[in-house]
């Protein structure tokens, strides 16, 4: 018997969003120092070796998550992120577009964990 299965793409699953392993690096690396060190009061983990801490005011960060908490509006949480001087100069729309779905779904997601 012969059981005609549809190749799935290996690239799909090991690139979320269509981003490359550098890319998810950076993404991830931005996202956690914008959205999670701010509130947890200290920097976790990256993924790049030569990482330097951003220069931001955390307290500032740290209220928009607070904000997030009661709104629960992504969009609005990442605006307020987007309009920060923190924030990468970044040129291409597709590359501020995977930031944005990386910083909105993951990193928010931790505090809608919280609320449940």
């Amino acid at each position: 018997m012969v059981v005609d299965v549809p190749l799935r793409s290996f690239q799909h699953k090991m690139q979320p969003a269509g981003m490359n392993p550098r890319e998810l690096s950076e993404n991830d690396d931005w996202a956690t120092s914008l959205v999670l060190d701010p509130h947890l009061g200290f920097t976790t983990h990256k993924m790049n070796i030569r990482y330097r801490p951003i220069k931001a005011n955390t307290a500032e960060l740290k209220s928009i998550v607070e904000e997030f908490l009661h709104t629960q509006n992504y969009d609005k949480a990442y605006n307020s992120i987007a309009k920060g001087e923190w924030m990468p100069k970044i040129k291409s729309k597709i590359q501020q577009n995977k930031l944005k779905e990386h910083v909105s779904s993951p990193h928010f997601e931790v505090f809608m964990i919280k609320l449940k």
